[in-house]
């Protein structure tokens, strides 16, 4: 009896623990909605648009989209719905914006200092 009950506890703070993230991880969705974001999925397309809603299943819904495949093609779609068991990273633009500018300017103080 004392062996079930202690791993019932275990169990409860587990579950406790994982709505904990659960919902710590909803709040930081919920600061991204209606921000530019980049998604790629497993066959290795990229999508990018303007991430709307999700729901509990990780889905996503993002507008005024570009779809870029592995191939290198580009087209528009004006609404995607990203099925979550398919995502495999999911990225604010913004950021990446900020990461290829930073390494640009890395880049152009390197030649600059190798020039000189």
């Amino acid at each position: 009896m004392k062996a079930s009950a202690m791993n019932l506890s275990r169990s409860a703070s587990a579950l406790s623990d994982s709505a904990i993230a659960h919902d710590v991880a909803a709040a930081k969705l919920r600061g991204v909605i209606d921000s530019q974001i980049r998604v790629t999925v497993t066959d290795g397309r990229c999508f990018q648009g303007l991430l709307r809603c999700t729901d509990r299943d990780r889905n996503l819904v993002l507008t005024d989209a570009t779809e870029h495949s592995p191939g290198g093609k580009e087209r528009y779609l004006n609404m995607i719905l990203v099925p979550g068991a398919h995502i495999v990273k999911a990225e604010l633009y913004d950021s990446l914006l900020e990461k290829a500018n930073a390494a640009g300017q890395v880049a152009a103080q390197e030649a600059a200092e190798e020039s000189a």
